[in-house]
């Protein structure tokens, strides 16, 4: 069950919400209210997120992934399932635990995008030991980028660059 709290936020909002965001400002609040359940959310560290040849027609180019988790850990025997984006594929044997990632087992495989319920190559690994809130972790692994298309300014309005980490 989830606590919802709404308060009054400042006319003119200069000051970040940590400074407003407090009990004196607080104008209700509802409990016990049912939500979907949390468990934890991924954070991805886009200053030290790359692809290394961000371009068409590239194959095996290095993309570099850091994360963090909350509010909860990540427990051990959970897999790490990373969707690419459309038209890119993930190279097999291509994934490298880096700083901060847990033991990895022996399950460790590429999901072909006709193997995958939306369509997008994925990354399954399946991790042995928890991962710590506000833990910074990192992998990288290898990609193909997509084949150059006919009509560019269409390819990118129809298909997001969205990379997608979930864990199960």
């Amino acid at each position: 069950l989830w606590t919802l709290t709404t308060y009054a936020a400042p006319l003119v909002r200069a000051a970040p919400p940590s400074e407003w965001v407090q009990t004196v400002n607080q104008r209700d609040q509802s409990e016990d209210v049912v939500g979907p359940p949390t468990f934890s959310r991924i954070v991805v560290d886009l200053a030290a997120t790359t692809l290394g040849s961000p371009y068409f027609d590239i194959d095996t180019t290095e993309l570099q992934l850091a994360f963090r988790v909350s509010p909860v850990i990540v427990s051990p025997g959970q897999y790490f399932i990373l969707y690419a984006p459309f038209g890119y594929t993930f190279v097999e044997r291509t994934f490298k635990p880096g700083d901060g990632f847990p033991l990895v087992s022996g399950v460790v495989y590429v999901m072909d995008p006709q193997d995958t319920s939306n369509g997008l190559s994925a990354y399954v690994v399946q991790i042995l030991t928890q991962i710590n809130v506000d833990q910074t972790v990192k992998l990288a692994a290898r990609v193909n980028t997509p084949r150059t298309p006919e009509d560019i300014a269409l390819w990118e309005t129809d298909n997001p660059s969205n990379w997608l980490l979930v864990t199960a």
